[in-house]
């Protein structure tokens, strides 16, 4: 067994410690270290958030769960692909996007191919 420990600060004051990492996540870390000797990360300009059945209603939305975009980064990758807030996130590279992990495992990894 090989864990990874996670060290997570937010700007809302959110701190902890983490240990629950998906694998799709160490192996693409794993990639990178051998690789290249560090961690690549992409950052699309965005965030989002999780619908929830009282945001739903409120914003008076068809479905009650997925990522929507609650805000967009001026001059960011998300702003120059037409991301606008509010737009509701079905699927990237055509693979279905159901819930906020989802959505950060698409859109925040390139995936990488050897050569």
């Amino acid at each position: 067994m090989v864990g990874i420990n996670t060290l997570k600060s937010s700007e809302s004051g959110s701190e902890g410690l983490g240990f629950a990492i998906p694998a799709a996540l160490v192996n693409f870390d794993y990639l990178n270290l051998r690789s290249y000797g560090h961690v690549q990360r992409v950052a699309i300009g965005a965030r989002v958030q999780n619908i929830t059945p009282r945001l739903a209603a409120g914003l008076g939305l068809a479905r009650s769960w997925g990522p929507i975009i609650s805000d967009t980064l001026p001059g960011g990758a998300a702003e120059a692909a037409g991301l606008q807030i509010g737009d509701i996130v079905v699927a990237i590279d055509d693979r279905p996007v159901l819930n906020l992990p989802d959505f950060m495992m698409r859109s925040t990894y390139i995936p990488l191919t050897k050569s």
